[in-house]
């Protein structure tokens, strides 16, 4: 929440970046200043510390959101394309239906994977094949057993030790 990411990833040395666009299903609490926060959970814990400057809240779906996401975009590519020292890797998750309908139906998924895959096509064409960590059909899937329970992006082991695997093989 402090917001010192941009100012310290200049002088990251070796670093990857991990980018996971499954927490733009979130809201997001947009300042005047032109920063941001992700209303998750882990961020309404924190209420005590939210700013109490004037802000919007948006949805990924909102003009002002595209906006905002493209705007950081734009600085993330510069900054990655600028330093030698930062590989950036995108893991490319998609949404599975876990209800018959609602926010975890299918016509809601549905949605969040159009967008999805808009952004990954963006950072295919950006960055490239090699920075995407992409699934196979028969791998990407849900887990009833899942320790935060059965949700549309709570994935199986075997999904995640893909992942896990990927990076290795990445770096």
């Amino acid at each position: 929440m402090s917001k010192q990411f941009w100012h310290r990833a200049a002088s990251y040395q070796e670093s990857v970046l991990i980018v996971d666009l499954v927490d733009d299903r979130f809201f997001l609490r947009r300042f005047e200043d032109g920063t941001g926060h992700t209303i998750s959970a882990e961020y309404a814990k924190a209420k005590k510390y939210w700013s109490k400057d004037k802000s919007d809240v948006l949805r990924f779906s909102d003009e002002k959101f595209k906006n905002f996401w493209s705007e950081g975009f734009e600085k993330l590519s510069k900054l990655v394309e600028s330093s030698a020292n930062i590989q950036l890797l995108v893991n490319c998750v998609y949404f599975l239906p876990t209800a018959p309908d609602g926010i975890n139906g299918a016509q809601q998924t549905q949605m969040m994977n159009k967008y999805l895959e808009n952004r990954y096509d963006l950072f295919r064409s950006r960055f490239g094949d090699d920075a995407l960590i992409e699934y196979p059909d028969t791998l990407l899937a849900t887990d009833a057993g899942h320790k935060w329970g059965l949700a549309p992006y709570h994935y199986s082991e075997d999904a995640y030790r893909h992942f896990v695997e990927q990076v290795r093989q990445r770096i």
